[in-house]
């Protein structure tokens, strides 16, 4: 047998493994971040966190709002400590806030907006 191949072999396998972890170092970087790669907290959490200062976001998977601005929750994700709220979890349903309700009950109409197309 030639001890050279076994040699040529080992070293070929140390290469391989090599690749494989460049490759996926690589796609892992490459992977879009989202809302659900950011640090997941309960509500009771909100001000027991060790950074000086940091942001809580309470989220909502079915909230129009938040999708649209999670952007932004990333970019800002990227400059501070930044925590998420599931409100869809169980565990947050204390700190659940009925926004529909605070807009019936505290809305007001102070004014009228026109368009052009009425006036006439």
């Amino acid at each position: 047998m030639n001890t050279k191949w076994k040699g040529n072999a080992g070293i070929l396998g140390v290469f391989s493994i090599i690749a494989v972890i460049f490759i996926q170092v690589g796609l892992k970087n490459n992977q879009k971040r989202t809302i659900n790669d950011i640090n997941r907290i309960h509500a009771e959490e909100t001000f027991n966190q060790e950074e000086k200062e940091y942001i809580v976001y309470f989220w909502q998977e079915t909230c129009f709002s938040c999708k649209e601005i999670e952007q932004t929750v990333l970019e800002y994700s990227d400059k501070c400590p930044l925590y998420i709220v599931d409100m869809e979890n169980d565990k947050n349903k204390d700190a659940w806030y009925d926004w529909e309700q605070h807009h019936k009950e505290y809305d007001q109409v102070i004014g009228e907006a026109k368009s052009e197309k009425n006036n006439k």
